[in-house]
């Protein structure tokens, strides 16, 4: 795709200075007129000066007849505006916090002369020959790119998103000329050109990779890559002679996240998981800006708390943010076992803001493609911050299965010692928040949560975690016990599970149709054969180990699958930490991930419910208890003489043989 290389970063004069105010008397005036003047009782050098608020905010301090001991670095003309100027001039120049104007002022903007900027004011002192001197009491709203924005990025009134870079020019030609009245109005001035250099020139072989971010005439953000396709498939395709007629189909598609466009055809996507290769030099992807979700906290400001040693690493070869996710290895040290796995990086990802991480582990016999797929997890709309590393089981399989037991297959595989080293090896390369590591894992990974949940230390470098139709073997022995009752509720390789602390939040979702892992449990499973419980045992466990009562929130959602129901079960009320143990009953669901973008029939999508737990059990803001009778629920006794809470709805659920046994605890002490 050739532009004719209309991509230019903004360049601005800058120099590189400390900012120091200079302290004065308080001053006994506010100018008045739109612009600082010497005059109205003031023109003596013996004035005690006033404020003065300029165009973009900033407050100074004026004084009439004064200079400044601060030497200057730069002398500049006003352009016919007088002192005006100088104020204008002081804001876009980097480290400028004063200056002096000779010369004269005849009007608000007029008048003729020299500012001499100052990175530091000195002190004041009487001279003639100066009209004024002033420094800086308060910085206005960053609204210029220079010097605010230096190094970083700038998102300019009409939206669009640019690169600043003060004091440098870039190559390239100039393809057209204009004067605008500072750095933003260049900024919206190019932006009318892209659009127009888009439409004007067709696809032909540009380099493979990124090419910019646009505004279309709707006002939306585009990122457009060349020569790559991306995921997920086409929902619709329709003949388009442009990348911005491509756009603006998008614009109209309910639910367009990005469309593929090969210089013909746009087919417009309702997701973005991903760039991907392609041998089509022809073929571009364009994805359309949502902003993260407002109720999840942005990354932390690294260096800071819980950020870790892998802030400011510049990203591996290869690894891009939003983009196809990378597979690396090593040999775990603590078993000399080749390991690997897969990681996304999000699609706001900084080297200098540490991102959640997450961990993400697939059932028995599955890959870590296949539990990227099935999450979901790679949607910048659901997880917009969020490293997320899909870890391979060796031999597809991790501890949580029987056969990774002392007396299993594979019990020279320490799993346990894979993950505390692989921990180290993602938060020593990437910026992360050591302070929200999560895991979720599906069936034997669901299980896998399990095992480091009970674990003494790793239960306390997990913040939080989301098995779904979770695999959890007991250490028991096949046929001893009754899965419903099977005591105690351990792990194949953990014969007590003992985390490091209480309030471990774990969210769990399980189908009563799960012909794989049952719900009501197995008595005996695996090889060598062990006892599963029956997940309302495992969960009251969970509960009661962390010393909440059996007391629960019975809340009947709305579901997808009109042919199933979606039954959520809280804990911790009692101890204001509501939710912290949440259970998902899904009738009728089978051994699936929940999710409609995968299987159709879902009764509910998991992941945006797991990021908000995550979330939820990490938000330093979160208030400190939480009990539904404070929040203005009302509370009536079902059928089964169990006192409910409801919404503002009435909760009706159907007895079964699952539900009597979560809700045999379920009596409220009202």
């Amino acid at each position: 795709m050739t532009i004719h290389s209309f991509w230019r970063r903004l360049a601005a004069l800058a120099v590189s200075a400390t900012a120091v105010y200079a302290q004065t008397s308080t001053p006994s005036r506010t100018w008045t007129g739109g612009v600082a003047t010497c005059t109205n009782g003031l023109a003596t050098p013996s004035s005690p000066g006033g404020t003065y608020s300029d165009n973009y905010g900033a407050l100074w301090n004026v004084e009439c007849g004064q200079d400044l001991t601060g030497a200057a670095y730069t002398n500049l003309g006003t352009n016919n505006q007088g002192i005006y100027s100088c104020f204008q001039n002081c804001d876009r120049l980097v480290g400028c916090t004063a200056f002096a104007y000779i010369g004269t002022v005849t009007g608000v903007s007029s008048g003729s002369g020299h500012c001499y900027h100052r990175t530091q004011a000195g002190s004041y002192y009487l001279n003639n020959t100066v009209y004024a001197a002033a420094n800086l009491i308060s910085n206005g709203t960053p609204q210029l790119p220079c010097p605010y924005y230096n190094g970083t990025t700038f998102t300019n009134s009409d939206g669009s998103v640019w690169q600043v870079f003060c004091g440098f020019d870039v190559s390239g030609t100039t393809i057209s000329g204009g004067s605008p009245a500072d750095m933003p109005g260049c900024m919206t001035a190019c932006n009318a050109l892209i659009l127009e250099y888009v439409d004007i020139y067709i696809l032909d072989g540009q380099a493979a990779g990124l090419l910019g971010t646009f505004t279309d005439t709707c006002g939306y953000n585009y990122t457009i890559y060349c020569t790559t396709d991306n995921n997920p498939s086409s929902v619709y395709s329709i003949g388009a002679s442009s990348f911005v007629t491509c756009m603006r189909l998008c614009d109209n598609y309910s639910g367009c996240r990005s469309a593929s466009f090969d210089g013909n055809t746009c087919y417009i996507k309702t997701g973005f998981t991903g760039l991907t290769t392609s041998t089509n030099a022809n073929l571009g992807v364009l994805v359309k800006y949502i902003p993260p979700n407002p109720a999840y906290p942005s990354p932390l400001p690294a260096p800071g708390t819980n950020t870790s040693s892998g802030c400011g690493t510049s990203l591996p070869a290869g690894v891009t943010p939003d983009g196809a996710s990378t597979t690396f290895s090593f040999v775990n040290p603590s078993d000399q076992v080749l390991r690997n796995w897969t990681i996304h990086i999000p699609r706001f990802y900084n080297i200098n803001s540490a991102s959640p991480l997450i961990f993400a582990f697939p059932g028995n016999g599955e890959t870590a493609t296949n539990i990227e797929g099935e999450t979901g997890l790679d949607d910048s709309i659901v997880n917009p911050y969020a490293v997320v590393a899909y870890v391979n089981g060796y031999a597809l399989g991790f501890a949580s299965n029987p056969a990774y037991s002392p007396q299993g297959q594979y019990s020279f595989v320490d799993d346990i010692g894979f993950i505390q080293a692989l921990i180290t090896n993602i938060t020593s390369s990437y910026c992360i928040d050591t302070g929200r590591i999560f895991a979720t894992g599906h069936s034997n990974g669901g299980g896998f949560c399990g095992v480091l949940a009970c674990h003494p230390t790793l239960s306390n470098t997990f913040a939080a975690f989301a098995p779904n139709s979770g695999a959890f073997y007991t250490n028991n022995t096949g046929g001893s016990q009754d899965p419903t009752t099977v005591e105690p509720v351990n792990t194949p390789v953990e014969a007590l599970c003992l985390p490091g602390r209480n309030n471990v939040p774990i969210l769990e979702f399980h189908g009563t149709n799960d012909g794989t892992i049952s719900y009501l449990g197995t008595g005996n499973r695996g090889s060598p054969g062990k006892v599963v419980p029956s997940i309302p045992h495992w969960v009251q466990d969970w509960v009661l180990r962390q010393g909440y009562d059996s007391t629960n929130y019975t809340t009947s959602l709305t579901s997808l699958n009109v042919y199933m129901q979606v039954t959520r079960y809280q804990f911790g009320g009692d101890a204001g930490q509501l939710g912290i143990i949440t259970h998902y009953m899904l009738s009728n669901w089978t051994h699936n991930w929940p999710n409609p973008a995968s299987t159709s029939s879902s009764p509910l999508n998991a992941a945006p419910i797991v990021m908000d737990f995550f979330y939820r059990w990490t938000n330093t803001t979160r208030p400190p208890t939480y009990n539904p009778l404070e929040h203005g629920l009302g509370v009536f006794v079902d059928f089964l003489g169990n006192i409910q809470y409801y919404d503002g709805f009435l909760i009706v659920i159907q007895p079964s043989d699952e539900q009597q046994q979560l809700r045999q605890y379920a009596i409220i002490n009202a």
